[in-house]
């Protein structure tokens, strides 16, 4: 059973569940990050097609093989009850995660920044962040023209000002690109 969305706090995915793993309720999960390495046992999680339709479960254990992990959930003990929850993904709650470095962000606290030059260019908003490989980089939207793919690095990033909701890219570094 789902809990009303009004009364969920602001949840964040970290894994989706995948098939059944033997006999026994354990499911693999492939985890969104290293979210899931972090976090001891028992860990209440929540777990849902989205983050508006879901319910609370708890994680008893885990143990990860490759880049995968493979979990066991309280009240899931059957690969019948295991199936059910399959292609689902888990959240946490966002003061569950680890603290972060000075100037750190999380994926998905990039979403939707507005981003400019540091010489007062508006360029448009962050619609995706993409986890490529070599780089991680974000998409922009601008209000008129293509979408742009900038790579977060020094290079092409003068600063994340989360407070003001404002991603600033090096002018030297887009102006080729635009």
């Amino acid at each position: 059973m789902s809990e009303p969305a009004s009364s969920l706090p602001r949840l964040i995915a970290v894994g989706i569940i995948g098939k059944p793993i033997g006999v026994e309720g354990a499911c693999a999960v492939t985890p969104y990050g290293a979210t899931l390495e972090r976090f001891g046992v028992p860990r209440e999680l929540y777990v849902g097609s989205s983050e508006t339709a879901c319910r609370r479960i708890v994680l008893e254990k885990t143990a990860f093989r490759g880049k995968r992990a493979v979990c066991h959930f309280s009240g899931i003990t059957t690969i019948e009850s295991a199936a059910k929850i399959c292609g689902l993904m888990l959240f946490v709650t966002r003061d569950t995660l680890p603290q972060l470095e000075e100037g750190g962000f999380y994926h998905f606290d990039l979403m939707g920044l507005k981003v400019g030059t540091d010489q007062g260019r508006e360029l448009g908003t962050v619609v995706a962040v993409h986890n490529f490989p070599t780089i991680d980089s974000v998409e922009v939207t601008p209000s008129e023209g293509e979408t742009v793919v900038i790579p977060l690095s020094e290079r092409a990033v003068a600063g994340i000002d989360r407070q003001r909701g404002y991603l600033t890219v090096r002018h030297s570094f887009i102006e080729d690109l635009l």
